[in-house]
């Protein structure tokens, strides 16, 4: 079974495109942003909205012919596409002076994830502040 790309974790994201640059024999850096945000708002001492926002992207920078080339994406689901377009803008890319770390495996840094209050505890709080 393959995961969809809402499913794969920021390791398997980071993995899928070092194997991609491989594959086309290019160096490659990944960064992988995830953020999720919760707004809470009260007016009149009263819950006026409560909206989550969540973004999940990633980014990458490839060395290829000797160029730099940089390509973005929140679309995880198109890593050949992202790749590519990398590829093609190294060919306008500066002059790659210095080298990517080698033998880099995201796998072998764990992921952390932040322990964070619920929104019901959130919304507690707030309700707890106005009175």
């Amino acid at each position: 079974m393959t995961a969809t790309p809402t499913q794969l974790t920021a390791v398997d994201t980071v993995e899928q495109l070092l194997r991609l640059a491989r594959e086309r024999g290019v160096a490659a850096e990944v960064y992988f942003v995830s953020s999720e945000s919760t707004p809470i708002e009260f007016e009149n001492n009263r819950l006026k909205s409560l909206t989550t926002k969540a973004l999940r992207g990633v980014a990458l920078q490839v060395r290829h012919d000797g160029r730099l080339g940089f390509a973005s994406s929140t679309d995880l689901s198109r890593l050949d596409d992202l790749m590519a377009a990398a590829m093609e803008t190294a060919a306008l890319g500066s002059p790659a002076e210095y080298e990517f770390a080698a033998n880099f495996h995201a796998s072998d840094r764990p992921e952390v994830e932040p322990i964070l209050p619920s929104t019901d505890e959130l919304v507690a709080t707030g309700e707890r502040l106005i009175t």
